[in-house]
């Protein structure tokens, strides 16, 4: 009876306790720690001096000020868990929602205001603070407003200094309709508002005679609508010029054509920025032999000036000749005559005796258009009267140039002609070379003589023998075997074909494959040939395994044994113990056709006789590899990181036992 009293006056002092440990538990759940790493023995409210937590496990790294801070200063609540991250939850927004709730763009746990910081993120928005702005105070642009104080704040010069725009009066803005893009003038250093107006901004640039001017000189009635080209200051200038006459000569009104901005007078004219710069005799000419009548816009081509000495010239005779009415083409700019006429200019380039030729010689009767460019056209009569050989009645090709050229018609050293065989369709080569033109043209027909072999060689092709190239159907190119030196020998590149020839097969007779002279195969895989050395094989037995008749996969050219079989290319490379086994220990009775690549088919055996522990009782996967490894059954590994229960701490060097207790291994709790 006192025993029990004990108990429940225990009870009475340990059920409230136990209760708010439980509520503390139940908002702690998520966290997955030890206790021990805050909470003391003592009892639950007691934390350590010394808390040993990572606070970077929670994913919220502390930095600057809060890593100082108390635990008590964010979390007033013990439930943990739901305390939010960002900024906001713990930090008034002195902003009113305008720069968003990304404080990190600005802030940093280090503290909430830094040095300089106002200038420096400043550099991050559209309007970065230069020179005189960087030292001005905020609330001279952001004026203080009840909402949108930073919001859309213009950075347009005009938007802040527009007063001072309108009381400016040396120069007067307003009056002379200065553009309010402040930053023409003005710029943003510390000298402030006043700056220099630096004239190369706009397209009139002030230089030589100009800088010394006063700015009224030019701004005469202020400073809008001021002219910028020469002609609206100097018209009057150009009007008063009598030597030339400007006016009369219709002078061009761009003054910089002959004028510098150094001074009105004396003027050059560079007369090579024309369309027609002075060279040769031009160069010399005075001015006045050309522009008579003015300086306006004259022609440029020759014949507009020279159509006199044109139609004036006899020898030859250019209106006859309907010469071109390009002087270029004969005449310089240095001379009207000499003259001098390059006739590779034109169509029919002079070469050999057309060179040393009178020119009358070509162009009889002083005819120096329609003339025709083909040497039939002037030679004609010299191959309608040539004998050796006769060219009208063998057919010889028009085209002189073939057997001739333009050294002379028949050169003394030569008679008569030879042709140069190597610009016909058939060029001499090999044994061609030294052979008498009568056998391939008899009765000196030279025209439609055939090119291709079989045509002069249908008798060698017939009297071959071996091989018979009439039996054994040969192409009648004959050049696939034979070469232009000789009919004999003969050579095959087998390598052309569709099977070229390699290892043993180089070495073979062509008799071997090529029975009884069977040289039509079409055929190039090895069952063709192999079949025998296929049905032969028993060790291991091509029949009976069903191997597949692609020779290739184990065999090569070099010869039929020994062979290799590369099991890498198959969907079960072998590696570990797999490598040194017996082809046999796998494919029993000869059985090739095995197509599972999984464990438990080899090793069924293996998996219900093993006890330690029991693979069976314990409904281990049958996907051996999860502990086993190809090296070899035992000893094997388990990775228990690769479960949901990692194994840390003293749980990593407890026995399997301790856990799986009774060889129980489908714990599923973590």
């Amino acid at each position: 009876m006192k025993n029990a009293i004990h108990v429940i006056i225990l009870l009475v002092l340990l059920i409230p306790g136990r209760l708010v440990a439980q509520q503390e538990l139940k908002a702690h759940r998520t966290f997955g720690l030890d206790c021990m790493q805050c909470h003391t023995t003592a009892d639950w409210k007691t934390l350590k001096k010394d808390i040993e937590f990572d606070h970077r496990l929670t994913g919220y790294t502390l930095r600057g000020n809060h890593a100082s801070a108390s635990c008590a200063g964010c979390h007033a609540e013990t439930a943990f868990s739901q305390l939010k991250t960002d900024c906001v939850a713990c930090h008034e927004d002195q902003h009113r929602g305008e720069f968003g709730e990304r404080c990190s763009d600005c802030h940093t746990p280090s503290g909430w205001r830094s040095p300089n910081e106002d200038v420096s993120r400043h550099q991050l928005t559209r309007f970065p603070l230069l020179g005189a702005h960087a030292l001005a105070d905020c609330q001279q642009c952001h004026v203080n407003q009840e909402e949108r104080e930073y919001v859309n704040t213009p950075t347009e010069c005009y938007a802040c200094h527009q007063q001072d725009y309108e009381q400016a009066k040396e120069p007067d803005h307003i009056a002379g309709d200065f553009s309010r893009d402040c930053a023409q003038c003005h710029d943003m250093g510390d000298g402030g508002w006043k700056g220099a107006f630096e004239h190369p901004v706009i397209p009139f640039m002030q230089t030589a005679a100009h800088v010394n001017l006063e700015c009224s000189d030019c701004h005469v009635s202020g400073y809008a609508g001021t002219p910028r080209d020469c002609f609206g200051c100097h018209e009057a200038d150009y009007r008063a010029v009598q030597q030339p006459n400007h006016v009369a000569g219709g002078y061009d009104r761009d003054c910089t054509v002959c004028h510098e901005p150094v001074h009105w007078s004396p003027a050059t004219f560079d007369h090579n920025l024309t369309a027609f710069p002075l060279q040769g005799a031009h160069a010399a000419t005075p001015c006045t032999s050309c522009h008579e009548s003015g300086f306006g816009k004259l022609p440029t081509d020759c014949w507009s000036c020279h159509e006199q000495d044109y139609r004036a010239v006899a020898f030859p005779n250019h209106v006859d000749g309907q010469f071109s009415q390009d002087c270029m083409v004969c005449h310089n700019v240095n001379a009207w005559s000499p003259a001098d006429f390059d006739h590779s200019l034109t169509n029919f380039r002079l070469t050999g005796a057309h060179v040393r030729t009178a020119c009358q010689s070509c162009h009889v009767g002083g005819q120096y258009s329609g003339l025709p460019l083909d040497c039939q056209g002037c030679h004609d009569e010299d191959y309608n009267r040539t004998s050796q050989p006769d060219h009208a009645l063998v057919g010889f090709d028009r085209q002189c140039e073939e057997c001739h050229n333009t050294e002379a018609w028949q050169p003394i050293e030569r008679m008569p002609i030879s042709i140069d065989h190597d610009k016909t369709r058939f060029p001499l080569l090999g044994a061609h070379r030294t052979t008498d033109c009568v056998e391939c043209h008899a009765g000196l027909v030279f025209a439609g003589t055939p090119v291709e072999c079989f045509a002069c060689h249908e008798k060698d092709f017939n009297d071959a023998k071996n091989p018979d190239h009439v039996a054994g159907s040969f192409d009648r190119e004959c050049t696939t075997c034979h070469n232009m030196d000789a009919w004999k020998p003969a050579d095959f590149d087998h390598a052309r074909t569709a099977f070229p020839l390699e290892g043993a097969h180089a070495a073979e007779p062509c008799v071997s494959c090529h029975v009884n002279g069977d040289y039509n195969i079409t055929y190039v895989d090895c069952w063709q040939c192999h079949e025998t050395d296929y049905n032969a094989s028993t060790q291991p037995n091509h029949v009976s395994a069903q191997f597949a008749h692609e020779c290739t996969t184990c065999h090569n050219t070099t010869a039929w044994v020994p062979s290799t079989f590369d099991h890498a290319q198959t969907n079960f490379p072998l590696t570990g113990a797999h490598a040194s086994q017996a082809c046999e220990s796998c494919h029993i009775g000869g059985d090739y056709n095995i197509t599972y690549t999984d464990c438990w088919q080899c090793h069924e055996t293996d998996y219900n006789a093993t006890t330690q522990p029991n693979h069976v009782s314990a409904q281990f996967a049958h996907e051996c590899t999860t502990c086993h490894s190809t090296t070899s059954w035992v000893p094997s590994t388990f990775d228990h990181a690769q479960t949901n229960f990692p194994l840390t701490g003293a749980h990593a060097t407890q026995a399997c036992e301790s856990c799986h207790i009774g060889g129980d291994y489908n714990i599923t709790y973590t």
